[in-house]
């Protein structure tokens, strides 16, 4: 993920993202997670740190695995010669015209795929309201869902957020279609999201708890990672050995990751025991997580925020249920694709997507 203007800290921008995610983040498109076993209704406490930076952004990816029909494909045949006529002249580059028609097999090659499956969740989506009997997205509910993807931001400028938007390969109409989605897919599950005291009390403990502040190192054997802890103990720095050794994400800033709360659960419980426990400057013995092992280290005292919870109640009730509109979004993007699958007929897109 792009970093620089999304990297506001939570305290300071309740909608800003957190860092590069890792494998030690569960997804939030999860029912239950993989690593700390939590159960679905406690993951909007991860997805407030991401609930649009990265959730909105990241629908697509996520139905890679129901976007296809999950029939055999037959084998890619080469394309028939018939006549037709040529396509329009799109550009002409030194003298010589270029067709639309020269430029599609490279198109598709770059973005075909996904654009398919953002075109394919679009009429899943559109076909699941007609059938609930939802009346069409209106453009206040998609200038609505622009509006929820520029909070996650702070609110830029036009042009930074034009820029991000950009890095995400999201142009006028891309975003328009995916505002469109997001806000259908909001109207299929609205009416099944609820937020309990519990929820709203797990958000605060999220967002304005204490937290402390974290270095990691992932190895992908014990032995790696007491190899780690020893270097450490000889005297080696924990960011070079982290920027070296570690194979998370994290290795390019010395394992730095974003300071955790104890109370989210996009991080596995065995390292969120494992942190009070430690003293400031202290490795924890490897910590085997999923199929990997991990060295923790706190750098500094957990910090707190002197912010009562009554003073941002309505606040937190908000978020709480944004992050649980988010997860079933998710969730039911995925089911309505499978029920929804494509045929590609088209032998340069077919090509791309049995990739």
């Amino acid at each position: 993920m792009n970093h620089g203007p999304i990297e506001d800290s939570a305290r300071s921008n309740p909608s800003a993202s957190r860092a590069d995610p890792h494998f030690l983040h569960s997804d939030c498109s999860y029912c239950v997670s993989p690593q700390s076993g939590q159960a679905s209704i406690l993951c909007f406490a991860m997805i407030y740190h991401r609930i649009l930076a990265t959730c909105v952004f990241v629908i697509t990816p996520l139905l890679h695995l129901g976007c296809a029909n999950n029939e055999a494909q037959p084998p890619i045949s080469s394309p028939k010669t018939h006549i037709q006529q040529p396509s329009p002249i799109v550009a002409i580059v030194g003298g010589k015209t270029l067709r639309r028609e020269d430029l599609w097999p490279s198109l598709i090659e770059s973005s075909g795929k996904e654009i398919l499956q953002d075109i394919a969740l679009g009429i899943a989506v559109d076909k699941a309201l007609s059938k609930a009997g939802f009346p069409k997205v209106t453009e206040v509910e998609i200038k609505n869902e622009q509006s929820l993807i520029e909070q996650t931001f702070n609110n830029p400028r036009k042009e930074v957020f034009n820029e991000i938007l950009a890095k995400k390969g999201l142009g006028e109409k891309r975003l328009n279609d995916l505002c469109r989605r997001s806000a259908g897919l909001r109207k299929l599950v609205q009416k099944n999201i609820s937020v309990s005291d519990e929820s709203i009390e797990r958000m605060f403990a999220v967002i304005y708890g204490p937290k402390y502040p974290t270095k990691i190192i992932v190895t992908s054997t014990r032995t790696e990672a007491s190899k780690a802890i020893d270097r450490i103990n000889n005297g080696e720095s924990f960011s070079e050995i982290a920027a070296t050794m570690s194979i998370d994400q994290s290795a390019i800033r010395g394992g730095l990751v974003e300071a955790i709360s104890l109370a989210d659960p996009a991080w596995p419980s065995a390292i969120r025991e494992l942190l009070p426990t430690l003293q400031v400057g202290d490795c924890s013995p490897p910590t085997l997580v999923g199929d990997r092992w991990v060295v923790v280290t706190m750098t500094a005292p957990p910090t707190t925020v002197d912010t009562k919870f009554k003073e941002v109640e309505s606040e937190m009730r908000k978020l709480s249920r944004r992050a649980k509109e988010r997860l079933a979004m998710e969730q039911l993007a995925i089911q309505l694709v499978r029920k929804n699958p494509s045929t590609v007929l088209d032998y340069d897109l077919k090509k791309i997507s049995q990739d």
